[in-house]
């Protein structure tokens, strides 16, 4: 059976959280090489990635109290995943410019929560991908 490595990469290394919507691009891509050098080197090797957002969600996350849990303007949510969503097709973009066949997944997308616990997501899409050799990039 194959080695599953999870990768998660904190919002702080690949953006500038002090800076709004400022990717550390030079990191993003060094770590984009870094991982298609390591899938070359094992390719039986099954990784799932994740990315936070930094400075590009949690700039409007704090603007609209969504940590909160605020039901009552779901601009905000809306606005928070359209940050994330943004520092995400950086992070897309560099990992298949590296051949790594990187498919991203929003998992606010499939996941049910109740005050603050995950209570349910859905896995399937995940499993699928990695049993065809490509990589899940999940993000928020």
């Amino acid at each position: 059976m194959s080695e599953l490595v999870f990768l998660k990469l904190g919002g702080s290394i690949i953006t500038d959280k002090r800076r709004y919507e400022t990717p550390r691009s030079m990191v993003i891509a060094r770590i984009a090489k870094e991982l298609s050098a390591g899938l070359q080197a094992r390719p039986d090797l099954k990784l799932l990635v994740g990315h936070g957002s930094g400075s590009f969600g949690h700039f409007v996350a704090d603007k609209y109290h969504v940590h909160e849990g605020n039901l009552t303007d779901w601009h905000g949510y809306a606005e928070t995943g359209a940050a994330a969503q943004r520092l995400n097709r950086l992070v897309t973009d560099a990992l298949l410019a590296e051949g790594v066949p990187a498919v991203s997944l929003q998992p606010s997308a499939s996941a049910l929560c109740h005050n603050g616990e995950l209570v349910e997501m859905a896995l399937d899409p995940i499993v699928k991908l990695l049993q065809h050799g490509a990589v899940p990039l999940v993000y928020g």
